[in-house]
């Protein structure tokens, strides 16, 4: 399962520019995981206010991952600190790791 979710945050101003109401669904079960995500973000600087958040299921672990919404589609890197991963076991629901992507 692959699931990305834009901010919350960033829904009001889309909207806003838009001049059109949007919506945004997601499973609730998705916040659990940016939730055990966010002190390695909050610990590697990263303004979730500024990024995007993807989340990325796998068979043992669930991948969150940040991009810079300002980034051009299929852009590796950069030097934005929206860029950092963070993976976290299923298993027993803490980060196994934390790193910058490409």
């Amino acid at each position: 399962m692959k699931v990305s979710i834009l901010p919350l945050f960033l829904a009001l101003p889309l909207a806003a520019q838009s001049g059109s109401q949007e919506t945004i669904k997601f499973p609730g079960t998705a916040l659990k995981w940016v939730r055990l995500a966010e002190p390695e973000f909050r610990k590697k600087n990263v303004d979730l206010d500024k990024c995007v958040i993807f989340l990325n299921e796998e068979p043992d672990v669930m991948n969150v991952s940040v991009k810079n919404p300002n980034d051009p589609p299929g852009m590796r890197g950069g030097k934005s600190p929206c860029n950092l991963a963070v993976e976290i076991s299923k298993k027993e629901m803490k980060v196994v790791r934390s790193y910058y992507s490409r």
